[in-house]
């Protein structure tokens, strides 16, 4: 049996955890997924840094669907609707419950560990990743409703002007926030500010500038305070 203690994300600090051998996996390899899942979560989950064997190990070990090969996994979970990638933080860092299944027992043998090992470096990360989700999600649905606006204000003035009548077309709200490279390179800046100076990060809509609500000149934005 090989025991091989866990190093955490800041340096320094030491988990009490230890790797042993299993059948089907040794304390090296899961030292090496380990290392993956690190570079993985606080890459703000890129796909150059989702392995194969990550993939292998969410997928047999931690209760995830296929999704039919490693690339359509990184792009259901990691590049499309927020809440699903919500729902994958939770599973490591919040409540321990699958995404998928809705189940805690994933964090049973085989490899359990590893999977403690998994969710201890998720934890520190958790809410600062999840608050700049919700504040991407915010900001999104905020513009969405201000260029909704917009749209209504300049159809209605276009049909005065042409002195039609009947209802002005709604062009809607805009769909659900999807997780771009962009959220990614922002998850990743979350992470290392997390590690590096672990308290509660500002969230990002007092940073950004509030939007205004359109007038009869344009759209406008303002100006930060």
């Amino acid at each position: 049996m090989t025991d091989i203690a866990i190093q955490s994300l800041a340096a320094g600090e030491a988990e009490p955890y230890a790797f042993v051998d299993e059948e089907y996996l040794s304390a090296a390899d899961k030292r090496h997924i380990l290392a993956d899942w690190q570079r993985f979560i606080t890459s703000g989950f890129k796909k150059l840094f989702f392995t194969r064997d990550l993939y292998r190990f969410l997928h047999h070990s931690c209760d995830f669907i296929a999704h039919t090969n490693q690339e359509t996994f990184w792009a259901y979970t990691f590049s499309s609707d927020v809440n699903r990638l919500r729902v994958f933080l939770n599973q490591f860092g919040g409540n321990g419950y699958a995404a998928e299944y809705g189940s805690r027992a994933w964090l049973d043998s085989p490899a359990a560990d590893l999977k403690g090992a998994m969710c201890q470096a998720m934890t520190g990360l958790y809410a600062p990743l999840l608050q700049v989700l919700e504040d991407l999600e915010l900001k999104h649905a905020e513009l969405g409703r201000v260029w909704r606006e917009f749209a209504l204000h300049q159809a209605q003035d276009a049909t005065q002007d042409a002195a039609l009548s009947g209802p002005v077309p709604d062009p809607g709200y805009p769909p659900h926030y999807l997780v771009s490279e962009n959220a990614r390179n922002l998850l990743a800046y979350a992470a290392a500010i997390a590690l590096h100076r672990p308290q509660p990060l500002p969230g990002l809509q007092r940073r950004f500038p509030l939007l205004s609500a359109p007038s009869e000149a344009g759209l406008y934005i303002a100006r930060a305070a």
